[in-house]
């Protein structure tokens, strides 16, 4: 089992992380391209709704797979010292999700 600095255990971060298609769709374009993505970005990227962006984004900030940044605008990105990220990332990558030249 994994050990992490969270107090949360390993299931109840499995299952926040990626317990819904938008969280999954949002870590995938989190992982593709450029780095830093605003709302909008993801949005225009996925089709997704705003507000379903936002609520998913929190989650996945409050276990620490994805980092906000505040300057003129709020930017997020991957969490990419995470393991869980990093191992879910291979994951995509080895099952044809996302491709090669995508997240270094």
């Amino acid at each position: 089992m994994l050990k992490m600095e969270s107090d949360k255990s390993t299931n109840e971060i499995i299952e926040t992380g990626i317990g819904s298609v938008v969280k999954i769709k949002i870590i995938k374009i989190l992982a593709t391209g450029k780095k830093f993505h605003t709302i909008y970005g993801i949005q225009k990227r996925t089709n997704l709704k705003r507000n379903d962006i936002k609520r998913n984004i929190k989650d996945l900030i409050a276990i620490g797979w994805i980092r906000e940044q505040k300057l003129n605008t709020v930017l997020y990105y991957l969490n990419t010292d995470d393991i869980y990220v990093e191992k879910l990332v291979r994951y995509f990558k080895e099952v044809g999700y996302l491709d090669d030249i995508e997240y270094n």
